[in-house]
């Protein structure tokens, strides 16, 4: 407690001292003439000061540690905290406002982002240049970080010692010493062993010299080596136009460029050409452009202690900008205000090209209106200060050169010195590509008057072979075809545009041309396919029905190709290129291909594709590859079928056809001609074809059907059988080895395919006469259920009947033994024919309303009421009087099994008897009978084939 109490003593005392002492300042000396101060214009850092002191001398003087803060203390710290917080805020708004700031210049442009940090001759140039330029140089102060120090290592020859080097000597021998000391004062090196040595002043190689001259006659067998530990400070000033003027450490081995550098480097407003040095009253200027420019790289100035360095404001200056090697603004050499146009380039290091430029002037005249003037290339001209030179091309035209594209190896420019013609141009096969097609080939040269783009054919067979060749003018361009060029034209596109079902209507046209020109390719090969969806026929012609027409999506439809020909075949006369329209066999429309991408080469080309389909030659017939080829006119028919894939192995050559349009020399109108040729000689070669001819290779007539026949069953040789034209059937049993033992001929199931089609067009017809009659009926009657219980009852049988496969069953005799005597029943067979032989039965089948639907085993003798007993017996609504059975050969005869018409009928095995359902309901329409005949007759054919099988 003894202690405490001394404690706040001395700080009361110590207080009361500092403020009397901080009223005496205040107040100066004391009297009637004292100001009253009061204690806000007390300093608290004075008195904190105050206190400290005396406190850390009590501390001192007692050694008992100040444990706790004095209220001056604590008033301290909360300022100091309060400033701190205060000095936070200003921070983190300084910080959001510096943000908002560069969210502000990013949005200003490109131009401004390279423009920054120009200065105002900077952006004055660029302004008037109409885009950024900046002067040279000063990126090397401004990208480079200064280099360090260099206070130690090796040192030139003729650097100069002085006070505060280090100097390191080493003797190896007879004397073996590690010494190292320093220059002092007097300028010396003093050394025990070999005494004091001048330095200061001399070169290091004369002071090494002298110290291995001393050692040697001290030592025997002792070489010195002497090298330099650290180099000693100095300071130099560096004033002017730099970042950061005043006095700088260096080392004594730093030259003038550690000093611009060390300096922060020299401002855009400072020049580069006169940069002086005052050593003592010798004044050097230096250029640095001669370092940039590498006129004298070696020229730097080792500096010394108290060296000032001086960097005057920019002098004159001119711009060179546009087709020059290093555009930039330049400044005129010190006490030069203009230069020759020669001296200028060489300061961008000249322009890009060698002949051929122009060099526009803009200078600015005494009223500061922007002169422009123009000197062309040799020309003498005069720049001076403030102007900026644009160089430009001349003529930037490229003469002299043709051009190689498409299917090739190395596509591009050629001398047409080099190439004069097409045969120079390609020179040999080897230089195209893998798949080329020679018989059409495409000059794209210009006519010499309108100056517009002419196509023209060229055989490159022929030009290969030395045949002919095509002479080339300037700029012209020869385009090489591959057979996925050509075979493009039988894609799905192309015949969906040339077969006229593709965007019939002007509408149409307009959405498609802006959907292709809206999927242009970008540079980087992509296109961007619009959404829209054009209704297009892809195969159909333009009659057809319009649910033919199917949605293709228009990015297909982008290639420019594609646009040029359909525009063509829009604004041309029908007919046009129905030659090139690549037509199925079967049913006469235009081929289904397969769609493809559109080749580049069209893309490239728009009008190259009209123009290749308007030279095609349609080869149809035995050839392994019909289609539609290009060719030049007079083309050897040899070469044409060779691109098809040659002549079918069935191909008869006593008989090819050539059907050509010619002009009437009377009224002018084409007229077809047919040429029917005998080359089954040869003498193919001597044939030539040109566009728009048909050329047909036809088939050796052959008594062969297309199609073999099937059997199955009890054959002694079940099978497929091919078969002659005219065959019959008890030719082909006889070739089968005939019947097994268990053959059931009465129950042979035979079957056509043309009959099958025929049966399936009948219930197609069938269903919509059905649902004429309900149509017509509903419109008689417009209440009643049992109108509307029909209406549904024929309704599903229509479907029934468009749903129903049908069999195409023939009812024929194929028992052998019968068709030996009786030869006229015997049936010509046809192609895709089917004969299925059953094993004998012993089951007869009852369908229909019964009681009991089932297969009932059969009794010999037995008739078909006594069937219908065993099932059952007949239903209340069953139709007693159109009964009737399907016999196992495929006919149906009818029963009468009621009490006023019986007939009784005995009915072999394998036989189906059907019951069919009164139709009372349905009375108001009379034909559902035979509808419902129909129908039975399908489910008792398959029931009758499925009881054979068993």
């Amino acid at each position: 407690m003894r202690h405490e109490r001394r404690r706040w003593a001395n700080l009361a005392s110590a207080a009361l001292c500092a403020a009397t002492i901080v009223v005496s300042m205040f107040s100066g000396t004391p009297g009637a003439g004292a100001q009253q101060i009061s204690p806000d214009l007390i300093d608290p850092e004075l008195i904190d000061r105050i206190l400290g002191d005396f406190v850390r001398q009590r501390s001192e003087t007692t050694g008992e540690p100040v444990q706790q803060k004095s209220p001056v203390d604590q008033a301290r710290d909360s300022a100091v905290k309060a400033q701190e917080e205060a000095l936070r805020a200003a921070e983190a708004a300084r910080n959001q406002a510096e943000l908002k700031a560069q969210a502000e210049a990013r949005t200003e442009g490109e131009a401004a982002a390279a423009t920054a940090g120009f200065s105002a001759l900077e952006l004055d140039y660029s302004d008037r240049l109409g885009e950024p330029v900046g002067l040279f140089g000063y990126d090397l102060f401004e990208a480079t970080s200064p280099p360090p120090l260099l206070v130690e290592g090796t040192v030139p020859e003729d650097y100069t010692l002085g006070v505060g080097d280090e100097i390191v000597i080493s003797l190896v021998g007879g004397r073996t010493l590690f010494r190292s000391a320093r220059v002092d004062s007097e300028g010396r090196i003093v050394l025990p062993e070999i005494g004091a040595v001048a330095a200061a002043g001399r070169s290091f190689e004369e002071f090494r010299r002298e110290v291995e001259q001393r050692v040697a006659a001290t030592y025997l067998d002792t070489e010195a080596f002497v090298s330099l530990g650290s180099v000693r400070s100095i300071a130099v000033v560096v004033l002017g136009e730099v970042k950061a003027p005043g006095v700088h450490q260096l080392t004594a081995l730093s030259s003038l460029l550690d000093a611009l550098f060390a300096a922060g480097g020299i401002k855009r407003t400072g020049t580069l050409r006169a940069v002086q040095v005052v050593r003592g009253a010798d004044h050097t200027w230096f250029d640095l452009y001669d370092l940039l420019l590498g006129i004298a790289p070696g020229r730097d100035l080792t500096l010394r202690d108290g060296d000032r360095i001086i960097v005057p404001p920019i002098g004159a200056t001119v711009a060179v900008a546009g087709k020059v090697r290093r555009p930039a603004i330049y400044e005129f050499a010190e006490g030069q205000s203009a230069a020759t146009l020669a001296e200028v380039l060489d300061y961008a290091g000249g322009p890009l090209r060698p002949a051929g430029n122009r060099f526009v002037t803009l200078s600015v005249d005494a009223t500061g209106r922007q002169q422009v003037g123009e000197t062309a290339q040799g020309q003498v001209g005069a720049v001076g200060d403030g102007d900026i030179v644009v160089a430009m091309f001349g003529d930037d035209v490229q003469v002299g050169s043709v051009f190689l594209e498409g299917h090739v190896r190395v596509a591009g420019r050629r001398s047409i010195a080099a190439a004069p013609s097409a045969r120079a141009l390609v020179r040999d096969v080897q230089s195209l590509g893998d798949a080329p097609y020679l018989l059409f080939a495409v000059l794209l040269t210009h006519d010499p008057f309108t100056h517009s783009s002419v196509f023209i054919p060229v055989d490159l067979q022929r030009v290969l072979s030395g045949v002919q060749d095509v002479p080339l003018n300037p700029e012209d361009r020869l385009v090489v075809l591959g057979l996925e060029d050509i075979r493009y034209l039988w894609s799905a596109d192309v015949q969906g545009i040339l077969s006229g079902g593709l965007l019939a209507d002007q509408g149409a046209l307009a959405e498609f041309e802006r959907s292709a020109f809206e999927t242009q390719p970008t540079p980087a090969g992509t296109a961007s396919a619009p959404s829209t969806l054009i209704q297009t026929a892809s195969v159909a012609p333009a009659s057809t029905a319009p649910e033919a027409k199917t949605a293709v999506d228009a990015s297909r439809l982008a290639c420019k190709g594609l646009l040029s020909l359909f525009s063509v075949v829009s604004t041309s006369r029908p007919g046009r290129f129905s030659d090139a329209v690549v037509t199925a066999v079967r049913d006469l429309e235009p081929i289904t291909a397969a769609r493809v991408d559109c080749p580049e080469i069209y893309d490239t080309y728009p009008d190259l594709l009209p123009f290749v389909i308007e030279h095609v030659v349609a080869v149809n017939g035995e050839v392994r590859i019909p289609g539609v080829y290009p060719v030049a006119p007079n083309a050897p028919l040899s070469n044409v079928v060779a691109y098809s894939g040659g002549a079918g192995r069935d191909a008869d050559l006593a008989k090819v056809e050539i059907l050509r349009s010619v002009a009437d020399a009377g009224d002018g109108s084409m007229i077809s001609q047919r040429q029917m040729l005998d080359l089954s000689g040869g003498g193919m070669d001597s044939v030539f074809v040109s566009p728009g001819d048909v050329v047909r290779l036809n088939s050796r007539f052959s008594d062969r059907d297309e199609k073999p026949i099937l059997l199955v069953g009890e054959f002694v040789r079940p099978g497929l059988y091919q078969i002659r034209r005219g065959e019959r059937l008890s030719e082909v049993v006889a070739r089968a080895g005939g019947l097994t033992p268990q053959a059931y001929p009465y129950g042979a199931v035979f079957t056509r395919e043309r009959t099958r089609e025929s049966e399936k067009q009948a219930f197609e017809r069938a269903a919509r006469e059905l649902e004429i009659a309900l149509a017509a009926a509903l419109t008689q009657r417009t209440s009643g259920t049992q109108v509307a219980a029909g209406a549904d009852a024929l309704r599903s049988l229509a479907n029934q009947l468009r749903s129903a496969e049908p069999v195409g069953r023939v009812v024929i005799e194929s028992d052998p033994t019968v068709l030996q005597v009786r030869p006229e029943l015997d049936t010509v067979l046809e192609g895709g024919d089917r004969l299925f032989m059953p094993k004998r039965p012993n089951s007869v089948t009852v369908i229909g309303d019964v009681l009991n639907e089932g297969t009932l085993q059969f009794v010999p003798g037995a008739r078909v009421d006594e069937y219908i007993d065993k099932a059952g017996g007949l239903r209340r609504t069953a139709d007693d009087g159109r009964v009737f059975v399907v016999l196992p050969n495929g006919e149906a005869q009818p029963v009468s099994v009621s009490a006023w018409n019986y007939a009784p009928v005995v009915i072999p095995p394998g036989s189906t008897v059907v019951v069919p359902k009164e139709p009372a309901p349905f009375d108001a329409f009379a034909f559902i009978k035979d509808i419902t005949q129909i129908t039975s007759q399908l489910a008792v054919t398959a029931a009758a084939l499925s009881a054979i099988n068993d």
